[in-house]
């Protein structure tokens, strides 16, 4: 095993570790850290969502500049629309424009526009698909 040595009076001995104690220390750690392992599917997951709700936001936010854009400058827009992104896949933005209240000089109009991840491939975006939604008013002058 090892040697025995005498230090400041008492013996002491010098061994390494034993085969059967690394083996019991791996596996001590092994059995702690597969818990650990087991919430990284879910984390994920997790992070995923979150990083589409985010590009579905700057999407949303990106048609509803636009939108209010053709407004501003004295444009017309349809009532309602909707078109698909290529990001994330079966990205989809609906919107919709209505007059809030005419006046004889300026419109007010409200502009809302929705977008989700079609995952059931409907061509809408349903309350279960978590939509992300951003609505403003725009004043145009006629």
């Amino acid at each position: 095993m090892g040697t025995d040595r005498l230090r400041k009076g008492f013996a002491v001995k010098e061994a390494g570790q034993a085969l059967l104690e690394v083996v019991v220390s791996v596996l001590l750690l092994g059995i702690a850290l597969v818990p650990l392992v087991a919430l990284y599917p879910p984390l994920l997951s997790a992070q995923e969502a979150e990083r589409d709700a985010q590009v579905l936001g700057l999407l949303a936010v990106g048609k509803l500049e636009e939108l209010a854009q053709v407004l501003r400058g004295g444009g017309t827009l349809p009532p309602a629309g909707a078109e698909t992104c290529s990001t994330p896949p079966g990205c989809r933005l609906e919107w919709r424009v209505y007059d809030v209240g005419p006046d004889p000089t300026v419109w007010l109009r409200h502009v809302e526009v929705i977008a989700c991840v079609d995952r059931n491939s409907s061509a809408s975006c349903e309350p279960g698909e978590t939509p992300v939604r951003y609505d403003t008013r725009v004043t145009s002058h006629q």
